[in-house]
């Protein structure tokens, strides 16, 4: 398929310290965060947060500075997933977690496909997945293949 690919990209504050990566916070000097799924801060618009497991995300982290996450918001990008295989195509997503190694738990910045058509569902989802991505290992970081148009 061919298209034309632009990228809408914003900048976005980092959370304050004190939010934990359990509750999506992040930092300039977390490079494995680039390619993970932000949601914005219920308290602080500017300010993003690892997407939440049964959340809306609105981008990507494509690269991280000293003033802030740049964050890709389509209309297509590509981030990460958190199913070991492909996510369906066609499919819209929802903010998920992913466990990274054996030993660690769950973290917060992956998506998956939507489960279930009810309103609150459809309301904390996005996007119309174009390419779901290679099969990923479990227990690994997954790439950042999945390729979504957000404006759907």
């Amino acid at each position: 398929m061919s298209y034309y690919k632009v990228d809408l990209e914003i900048t976005m504050k980092y959370p304050a310290s004190s939010v934990t990566r359990a509750n999506g916070g992040f930092s300039k000097d977390d490079s494995e965060v680039i390619g993970r799924w932000v949601e914005r801060s219920g308290t602080n618009p500017d300010v993003a947060l690892l997407v939440n497991a049964g959340s809306r995300p609105l981008g990507v982290i494509t690269r991280l500075t000293a003033a802030g996450a740049a964050v890709a918001c389509g209309p297509i990008v590509q981030g990460k997933k958190s199913d070991d295989g492909a996510v369906a195509v066609g499919s819209r997503i929802t903010g998920a977690t992913r466990q990274e190694s054996a030993t660690g738990s769950a973290e917060r910045g992956f998506v998956t496909a939507l489960s279930g058509g009810t309103v609150a569902n459809l309301r904390d989802s996005v996007g119309y997945v174009l390419n779901g991505g290679s099969t990923v290992p479990a227990n690994t970081e997954a790439a950042a293949d999945l390729e979504v148009m957000m404006y759907n």
